[in-house]
């Protein structure tokens, strides 16, 4: 199973679970893959423009998500 994948089923067991929070930030975390990709994909080109904006695209991204605890949600709908 891919890391979308994975976060994807994470995000919909989430929403189903009414984990809303969760689930954004299971989406940031896929949009952050996705940016990584098309980052690695850039150096690999050496495109120094695209690199830079995917790096700073990324940067964004997981600023964005904080330190969201996954294993305390599952703890949470577990009880």
């Amino acid at each position: 199973m891919s890391l979308e994948e994975l976060l994807r089923e994470a995000r919909d067991e989430m929403l189903r679970g009414g984990n809303h929070e969760g689930a954004g930030v299971a989406e940031e975390l896929m949009a952050a893959s996705v940016a990584l990709d098309e980052l690695d994909a850039a150096v690999g080109r050496q495109d120094d423009d695209a690199a830079a904006f995917h790096a700073k695209l990324l940067e964004r991204l997981l600023a964005g998500i904080g330190t969201y605890d996954f294993c305390v949600s599952a703890r949470k709908r577990k009880r």
